[in-house]
């Protein structure tokens, strides 16, 4: 018969296999309020992401529409991105502006962009047109889209980008 302290020492070393292991084959993820749980994207992905954004931006411009990217998507961003996407030509009254929310995709703060590309704010604002004004933009005028990769490359360079990209 085992020792209880064998016994714990023996539960010990199993769960650190079990983390260690975990580790090694486990994809991160980046866990919302809320609680659910988001698979941050491997680097492979990223050329998938920029063909589709890409193609986005293009569509944009084929529109007329200016595009404009904003650096994060947290409590100011995330409102920032949804008033601009929201707004519309004073003479045509369509919209003008295509946006794109920026996110790095970390552990701690991924789990904001495929949220609010669902159309849900990230964020809890007093305004309660904060909420309906993000769904609006992302699911109905589908003028404001959201990602995880910064817009460091030469084509995708926008009109606007808050706050400003160094040189």
């Amino acid at each position: 018969m085992c020792s209880p302290s064998f016994v714990f020492l023996k539960r010990i070393i199993k769960k650190a296999y079990i983390v260690i292991k975990e580790e090694l084959i486990m994809t991160y993820y980046s866990i919302s309020p809320a609680g659910e749980k988001f698979p941050i994207p491997e680097e492979d992905k990223y050329a998938t992401e920029f063909t589709r954004i890409a193609s986005l931006v293009e569509q944009a411009r084929i529109e007329g529409k200016e595009i404009v990217v904003v650096m994060g998507v947290g409590f100011v961003g995330a409102v920032m991105a949804a008033i601009i996407a929201d707004t519309v030509d004073k003479e045509s009254g369509k919209p003008g502006k295509f946006v794109i929310g920026c996110q790095r995709p970390s552990t701690r703060s991924y789990w904001k962009i495929p949220l609010l590309n669902r159309g849900i704010s990230p964020v809890k604002a007093e305004d309660p047109e904060v909420d309906p004004m993000i769904a609006r933009c992302v699911l109905e005028k589908k003028t404001q889209e959201n990602q995880y990769w910064y817009c460091y490359t030469k084509n995708l360079i926008p009109n606007h980008c808050y706050p400003p990209l160094a040189e």
